[in-house]
């Protein structure tokens, strides 16, 4: 942009970022060239411009494996009249050798932004910047180049270094890597500035050298500029180094005002080896004095990564200027320095103890070699790394100084809200789990004299450490443990966990109640020495309905306890036990002692309380319930087991309930508790069958006759296909639907389809019309179950699946008469849920599968009625035969036997309307069925055979159409109903194609 004579004197109002664009539409701004250029195996004896002058943006410059001696310019306005320079690139790769490398260069120092250098494995004699403003305003010169409101920017350059060599002969002003620099005006912003350093970086100078992010010799303004080290670089230096995210040095004019030095940071990651100060912000008076001089602010350090500076001093600040919020961040990161001075904070985010990161002076996590300054640093935690491993008791160093530390005592604290914090950070955390867990960490920051006077030690101690699968923070909020799917908050231990925690709880609250915990615990588990295992613990409330279950567990050293000592109030809280072989310490405070599932063994014991260190408390008060055991079949009467084993229990036998018990689904019994010199005594006195596995052989009847239905289908299907008068062969489909319901111990209703696909024919022989079938069969079918155990009403579910195939034939003769027969094969499936229950409430179901075989034959005649009417009067025969099958529900062997079916079917069947394409259908049978018994053993116990024997009566009614001179299909449509043993209706549709 030209610049304009004034009268009095001229403005020019810089362009913020926002006006570039709008900026390049200016006719006369802009000029046509090429901006790219490129060199490679090259010797430059000329300095290189990407773009120039009006021209000075979108240039891009690449020096591959060559060399100059001369300046490098992305973009470079040398006139007061061109300050936009931005959008330039330059790439220095390949053992190429330079000089001075600018990225962008106004003299108005406006619009100097987003100018890009990176050197990959060269070499650069001299200076690096991103973007550098040169211009002086002359005194005596009556042009003001920017306006009070529009200021200048240096803004978004960038320098990216690695695996090179910087070599550095001269004592240059600002410094030698500076990612936007300013040495004229004052009035200008130098922001987002960065540089970045990887790999081996290797500095050679004859003087100190200074990397900046952003730098100022005028009193600028410099906010977000930074210094990158990234975790893969290495650092070395001939020399004492100076790093600085933001550096702000007086000039020698006399208009200079004092910049603010602010948000500017310096991220290390990597390897600094060389002696150096890192400076977050820095800034030094002007010569003109202003209240704003010298003020750095909300500045940082942070360590991270693999970051080793063990030869750096660390500064917030430097000395002489004002500084505020400007803090170091230890970043998951342990290691030590020379010293840290002038931070307003020091924070460690992440903070870890591991092994790796734990390795400063005396196993310090941070340690200054030197004397440091903390007398006003606030020492700060906001987390804890997900490997930080703290055990009760345990004391590691946070910060350690080698001289003498200088710190204020009521700096070191946390607040109740970080130590909240601390402890809602280890929710979930179960990484020395094999199982699932919490682990809560009580955090203590305190100080303590090591050695002499001269040193003071920082550390930090856990006061608890919980492990818990439901967990209740300060704010009332559950969580539940990381592996747990059904947030029950369920906690299980066994042999392949592993934990430090003192304090191992089903459901623990920092504040307000803790209810609803569960811990399961199964062989030989092993606590911490001074562990205590509680099925509730509450910081300052309630500890209610709660529960531990022993699984036979051998955890004889451990005491139980059902509540912690300081609650406000407890109820509702158990111990269960489960299997045999169960070995404790102590039980202590429980309400009810509950015995599910036990795993008998005559003169075995179940429960062993050793109470080896006198903490046993009285059973008096506790109430034992005996309720279920498992393995039904060894269960004799007069057999006993000890269900606790142990002395001095006290043992109250009015608190022993024991109104009979169950044992797996199939068994129920009675006995009587008493005790004895070695404990809690149980003798079974009888046992019986347990009613609801009746349900289980209603259920095999009921599927037998479901596969009985097929047969049905068969001999229907086998009449229509006669029926079409047609010769030669034929395909047919039929679908039956039916609802019917069984008259066994229990009404059984099924709904059902069962299907059959097939060909065959109608051949003229010498008896008679001979029709034959081959066939494909299918049957799906659901069923509903209502049992009750326990005084519990539950419903269950079942389904049937049968797949088969069979042959079918039928001879008519022209007497009337016709005689027929079938044979099928296939596989019959039968499953149900939530069938029975256990003692505990557990719901079983079960699935078996069988081979089932099937025939029938039959005989009948037709009779002309009336002219166009027919009679169909006949006899049939069914037989079935299903295998048996075995299986366990619960532990418990459920056997069925085989089921034979047989029955004898006699009816007639009147066709009217013979002649027409529509006839109409009406029929009436009866049925008997002989025999169709099922017989089943649950356990040791033989069940009452549930059969299908009796009659039924059967109506029908149904439509069929045949028209052969227009079509080959023909349809048959009917409805049954059946009362008597089978009651219900079914419905038929049939299909035939005639080729």
């Amino acid at each position: 942009m030209r610049k304009n004579n004034l009268s009095s004197k001229t403005i020019i109002t810089t362009l913020s970022l926002g006006y570039l664009l709008s900026a390049l539409t200016l006719s006369h701004c802009l000029a046509s060239g090429s901006k790219q250029h490129t060199y490679k195996d090259e010797a430059i004896n000329k300095q290189i411009f990407g773009a120039r002058n009006e021209n000075a943006f979108d240039s891009y410059i690449l020096l591959d494996n060559s060399t100059t001696n001369n300046g490098i310019f992305g973009g470079m306005a040398d006139s007061k009249s061109y300050f936009l320079v931005f959008n330039n690139r330059i790439e220095i790769t390949n053992n190429s050798t330079v000089s001075n490398v600018t990225g962008g260069l106004a003299p108005t120092h406006s619009g100097i932004t987003n100018n890009q250098i990176t050197i990959k494995g060269s070499t650069i004699n001299g200076q690096i910047v991103g973007g550098f403003a040169n211009y002086t305003q002359n005194s005596g010169d009556s042009t003001i180049w920017f306006s009070s409101n529009d200021k200048p920017i240096i803004e978004k350059n960038t320098v990216n270094i690695s695996n090179s060599t910087i070599n550095i002969n001269s004592n240059v002003s600002g410094g030698d890597i500076i990612g936007g620099f300013s040495q004229g005006s004052e009035n200008i912003d130098i922001k987002e500035n960065i540089v970045t350093l990887s790999g081996n970086i290797k500095i050679n100078a004859k003087y100190t050298p200074d990397i900046y992010g952003g730098s100022s010799i005028t009193g600028c303004n410099l906010k977000d500029n930074g210094i990158i080290i990234n975790s893969d670089a290495k650092i070395t230096s001939t020399t004492l180094l100076n790093i600085a995210g933001g550096n702000n040095t007086s000039g020698t004019q006399k208009n200079n005002l004092g910049g603010i030095v602010e948000n500017n940071y310096v991220k290390i990651k990597g390897i600094v080896e060389s002696n150096a100060n890192i400076y977050a912000g820095f800034s030094t008076p002007t010569t003109k004095a202003a209240s704003n001089n010298s003020i750095v602010t909300k500045n940082y350090i942070e360590i991270s990564d693999n970051a080793s500076i063990t030869n750096a001093n660390l500064y917030g600040s430097n000395n002489g200027s004002n500084g505020t919020n400007n803090n170091l961040i230890i970043n998951q990161w342990g290691g030590k320095v020379k010293s840290a001075n002038n931070f307003n904070n020091l924070i460690f985010n992440n903070l870890s103890f591991s092994d790796d990161l734990y390795n400063g002076i005396d196993n310090a996590v941070f340690s200054t070699t030197s004397r440091s300054d903390l007398d006003d640093t606030k020492i700060i935690i906001t987390s804890l790394s997900d490997d930080t491993d703290l055990i009760a008791d345990n004391k590691r160093y946070l910060i350690v100084d080698g001289k003498n530390i200088n710190f204020k005592e009521d700096n070191v604290s946390l607040s109740e809200a970080v130590s909240n914090k601390l402890e809602k950070d280890m929710i979930n955390d179960d990484r020395n789990l094999t199982s699932n867990g919490i682990r809560i960490h009580n955090i203590k920051i305190y100080t303590n004299d090591a050695n002499s006077d001269s040193h003071k030690d920082i550390s930090m101690g856990v006061n608890k450490s919980i492990l818990t699968g439901k967990y209740t923070d300060v704010d009332g909020t559950a969580h539940y443990n990381s592996k747990s799917t059904d947030k029950s908050g369920k906690l299980y231990l066994d042999a392949t966990v592993s934990t430090n925690a003192s304090v191992i709880a089903g459901s623990y609250a920092s504040s307000g109640d803790a209810t609803g915990g569960t811990i399961i615990i199964s062989g030989n588990y092993t606590a911490a020495a001074d562990a205590k295992i509680y099925a509730g613990y509450s910081e300052n409330g309630a500890v209610n309905n709660n529960a531990i279950l022993l699984n036979g567990a051998s955890i004889g050293n451990i005491n139980l306890y059902a509540y912690n000592s300081n609650v406000s109030s407890h109820a509702g809280n158990s111990a269960v036990i489960t299997g045999k072989n169960n070995f404790v310490n102590s039980l202590n405070g429980f309400d009810a002692l509950n015995f599910n599932d036990i795993e008998w063994e005559n003169t075995g014991s179940v429960l062993t309380i050793n109470n080896s260190d006198g903490q046993q408390e009285s059973l008096a008060k506790t109430t034992v319930n005996l309720n279920s055991f498992s393995n039904a079949s060894a269960i004799k009467a007069n057999d006993s087991m000890l269900l606790i084993k142990g002395e001095n229990l006290d043992v109250d036998l009015n608190n022993v309930h024991d109104s009979g018990f169950s044992a797996g689904v199939a068994t129920i019994g009675k006995g009587q508790a008493e005790v004895v010199n070695e404990g809690l005594r149980y003798t079974v006195k009888e046992i019986a069958a347990n009613p609801q596995v009746n349900l289980i052989a209603e259920n095999r009847a009921v599927a037998a006759a479901f596969v009985n239905q097929g047969s049905d289908l068969i001999a229907d299907g086998l009449a229509s296909l006669a029926e079409q008068y047609d010769y030669g062969f034929k395909t047919f489909a039929a679908v039956y639907g039916n609802r019917s319901s069984y008259d066994v111990s229990d009404d059984l209703k099924i709904n059902g389809w069962s299907d059959i696909v097939g060909f065959g024919g109608t051949h003229k022989t010498s008896s008679g019309d001979f029709d034959w079938g081959v066939f494909y069969e299918n049957g799906t079918g659901n069923y509903r179950t209502y049992n009750n155990f326990n005084s519990e009403f539950f419903r269950g579910d079942g389904n049937l699946l049968y797949n088969g195939g069979g042959v079918a034939a039928r001879l008519r003769r022209s007497d009337g008469f016709y005689y027929e027969g079938s044979l099928r094969v296939g596989a019959l499936k039968s499953e149900m849920s939530n069938a029975v229950k256990d003692g505990a409430g557990n719901s079983y179901g079960y699935e078996s599968d069988s081979t089932y075989y099937g025939a029938h034959v039959g005989v009948g005649k037709l009779f002309a009625v009336g002219g166009d009417k027919e009679l169909d009067v006949y006899g049939k025969y069914f037989h079935t035969y299903v295998d048996g099958d075995s299986f366990n529900i619960d532990g418990d062997k459920i056997t069925f036997d085989s089921v034979k079916s047989d029955r004898v079917r006699i009816g007639a069947q009147l066709t009217t309307n013979k002649s027409n394409k529509w006839s109409a259908v009406y029929g009436l049978a009866y049925e008997y069925e002989f025999s169709g018994d099922s017989d089943m053993r649950a356990a040791q116990f033989d069940l009452p055979t549930q059969s299908l024997e009796g009659g039924t009566v059967i109506g029908k009614i149904g439509l069929k159409f045949k028209d052969a001179a227009i079509s080959p299909w023909s349809l048959d449509l009917n409805l049954t109903g059946y009362q008597g043993q089978r009651d219900g209706f079914s419905g038929m549709v049939q299909a035939t194609y005639n080729f």
